[in-house]
This record gives structure tokens, C-alpha cells and sequence, in this order.
């Protein structure tokens, strides 16, 4: 299961974080390929945004110094992701 949890709709003039996302799609393909087993994509933009950035954002306004790899962890990957791939 390959996530995306950023959009190019979100970034202003700085592609090259999506760029390297459809680079590393890209990879995901050939290897499952080569694997010969199904490769899905699933976009958790909405989820990131919402249980990630925003949260960083207000941590950050407020001299918090956040953490964000654990709120996507807890939040996406073992949250909205396994809800996903449950299924």
C-alpha cells in the first residue's frame, strides 16, 4: 500500500516534495512488478492535514516544539492507513 499524504494542490511554487512522492511511487511500482504482488495507492491527504500539519501548526504558534513523525504515526499509519488496508 503506497500513501500519499501530501497534495500538490497544497504547496505554492515548491513541487519538488510531490515530485519526489511520484518518484517514489515510481520505485513502489517497479519493485512489486519485479515482486510480481498488487501495489495499491491511497491518498491520506485529509488525514494528515487535519491530525498532522494542523496540529504542528498550532504546537508551533503556541513555542511548542512538536514532534510530527509520532502524529503521523499514531494518526495516519497506524490509524488511517490500517483502517484502510483492514478492509
Amino acid at each position: 500500500l503506497f500513501m500519499r499524504n501530501w497534495s500538490p494542490l497544497d504547496e505554492e511554487g515548491n513541487t519538488r516534495y510531490c515530485e519526489a512522492s511520484e518518484r517514489d511511487w515510481k520505485d513502489a511500482e517497479r519493485v512489486c512488478q519485479q515482486l510480481g504482488i498488487p501495489l495499491h495507492r491511497h491518498d491520506f491527504v485529509h488525514e494528515y492535514w487535519t491530525g498532522v500539519f494542523e496540529p504542528f501548526v498550532h504546537d508551533i504558534a503556541s513555542n511548542i516544539t512538536p514532534n510530527p513523525d509520532i502524529m503521523c504515526n499514531s494518526v495516519v499509519k497506524f490509524g488511517a492507513m490500517k483502517e484502510y488496508a483492514c478492509r
